[in-house]
């Protein structure tokens, strides 16, 4: 590849980061719009008007709570490690690249202010609320066990691609989804609009860097980017169980057995493959991954979760 692929800036789109604009939508008191999307699957198990709106709240919380780690611990650690790479990237797109880490840092911020606000208003408390997301360990557990050292200098910014690719997607329902509360979808709005610039510039270094790698590297990335596919985006049915706990007051052991009662290892895969969707195709597209590779591997995790979670 002679030509750097091309990708959005903030004047191809003619907007103004949020990072400059320093909006910090709260959460309005006594709105009587919903915080996060129906969850029909544990719908009837809230058995009050007062339960399905304190599981809405904890969940967007957790999905705060989520976005600030993504940002703090996947998207800006990809783009610190930009001068550490053993490839050649040009100067325009790697400052490009580095104005993203600024953008991420304010979208963590307004993510923790919304947070405190719910906190301080609905009085959230989890259980564990101090460890990692998932997805975050299954991630650290993927870098610390690589032991090939060109690979290891990638996997940051492949876990970029995954997130940045599919947050873009999420946020933007989120805002155009108006049995939200006004706040939510204010929040992620902004967020989005930044995020579809983030987004088509890590489409293009993961283009870019592809081209750079041998035919034994391809294949390494190509397996390394379904492992953080699968990791980044299965359903967190553990912070699902402490949401509903939360809501309804009952024990952990109790929401463990009605969440897993009305999922089943169908509904989580199909739930890991809509929020993949956008990240498969990139890949899919550039020829990174090939479908059978990901048939394969579905059917993997598939058998997995049937055998080790739902069991039963």
């Amino acid at each position: 590849m002679k030509n750097y692929p091309k990708y959005l800036t903030f004047s191809d789109r003619n907007r103004t980061p949020s990072v400059l604009k320093q909006t910090f939508p709260l959460p309005v008191p006594n709105s009587d719009k919903r915080y996060f999307p129906k969850n029909n699957l544990l719908y009837t198990n809230l058995n009050s008007i007062e339960s399905e709106r304190k599981f809405e709240i904890a969940q967007f919380y957790t999905f705060l709570k989520d976005t600030i780690e993504v940002e703090h611990f996947l998207v800006i650690p990809a783009i610190a490690s930009l001068n550490r790479l053993n490839f050649y990237i040009p100067n325009k797109a790697k400052e490009d690249l580095y104005k993203i880490a600024t953008d991420e840092g304010f979208h963590a911020e307004q993510s923790l202010a919304y947070l405190n606000s719910l906190v301080e208003q609905f009085q959230i408390k989890l259980e564990d609320d101090k460890l990692p997301p998932k997805f975050v360990q299954k991630l650290e557990w993927q870098k610390h066990n690589q032991i090939y050292e060109p690979i290891k200098e990638l996997l940051p910014i492949i876990f970029g691609i995954v997130t940045e690719t599919r947050i873009s997607i999420e946020l933007g329902q989120f805002a155009k989804n108006v049995e939200l509360e006004n706040s939510v979808r204010e929040i992620c709005l902004s967020h989005s609009i930044d995020e579809v610039i983030h987004s088509s510039q890590f489409q293009a270094l993961g283009e870019w860097l592809w081209e750079q790698t041998d035919d034994k590297l391809k294949q390494i990335v190509s397996a390394s980017f379904m492992d953080a596919i699968i990791y980044r985006n299965m359903p967190d049915l553990d912070a699902l169980i402490q949401c509903l706990s939360f809501a309804t007051n009952l024990s952990i052991e109790d929401a463990q057995i009605l969440v897993l009662r009305n999922y089943n290892e169908e509904l989580v895969i199909a739930e890991m493959l809509e929020v993949s969707n956008p990240t498969l195709k990139y890949l899919l597209k550039n020829k990174m991954v090939f479908q059978a590779q990901i048939d394969d591997r579905i059917k993997i995790e598939k058998d997995f979760l049937k055998n080790s979670l739902f069991n039963a």
